[in-house]
């Protein structure tokens, strides 16, 4: 829909031309304030519309233009003022009806907003297993070689020079883990979303793979760091004098 989901769509009756101009007029001068931008959508453009979103027919339904409404969609200043739109419009010759189209998909988002903070939820879960499922293998790792960074320290090797080899470890263990989870999000959001979901809901705007390649690169990143930070916590109890 043109005018996006913070606007009003006022739907017009089958009317003269003359109602079409009152109402523009109306918008004009007593909603000057409260709109922002005005598109008219008439009966040939409202069908050309359709044909373009359902080539074959709207569920086995042929239309034609004398089935389309001619339209005007508002975006307003504040979409929490739709009631204003509603009261000066609403009634008027040639006006069907005045629709606020947030209440028409606010469902969704709100379903969007919950589903995105249960994502959220979930990531941080799994952030606090990754940390201490890397504190704990470092730590078991430690402890199995205290015989040799014993030896270290015996021949005057320093604390860095005994906890790099850990550091390594856990570093390349995340570098390997990560590339492996930005594969799989690649591969899920390439047949998934672009192959599968993309093609069944069209009017949403998806991430696509290259999104997943942009922020590649700070994923990895903050698995690094998270293994290279458990790991200094951790070797430097276990690891020193």
């Amino acid at each position: 829909m043109s005018a996006g989901f913070d606007g009003a769509h006022l739907r017009e009756r089958r009317g003269p031309p003359e109602q079409v101009d009152a109402l523009r007029g109306v918008i004009d001068t007593e909603l000057a304030d409260v709109v922002d931008t005005t598109y008219f959508e008439s009966k040939e453009q409202a069908f050309a519309t359709f044909r373009e979103n359902y080539p074959d027919g709207y569920q086995g339904t042929q239309l034609t233009v004398d089935d389309m409404q001619a339209s005007y969609r508002l975006t307003l200043v504040d979409p929490s003022q739709h009631e204003v739109v509603a009261d000066v419009l609403g009634g008027r010759d040639g006006v069907e009806v005045v629709e606020d189209q947030r209440a028409v998909f606010e469902p969704v988002f709100l379903a969007l907003n919950r589903l995105s903070l249960l994502a959220g939820g979930l990531a941080i879960v799994m952030l606090a297993a990754a940390v201490l499922l890397v504190t704990t293998t470092i730590r078991l790792s430690a402890v199995s070689r205290r015989r040799e960074t014993g030896i270290m320290r015996l021949v005057g090797a320093s604390n860095l020079f005994v906890q790099l080899p850990f550091l390594l470890e856990g570093a390349i263990a995340a570098v390997a883990g990560s590339v492996l989870a930005v594969g799989g999000l690649w591969l899920a959001v390439r047949h998934l979303v672009t192959d599968w979901l993309e093609q069944s809901v069209n009017w949403v705007a998806y991430i696509d793979t290259g999104d997943v390649l942009q922020v590649a690169p700070l994923l990895v990143g903050i698995a690094v760091g998270l293994a290279v930070l458990s790991s200094v916590v951790t070797l430097h109890r276990y690891t020193r004098v």
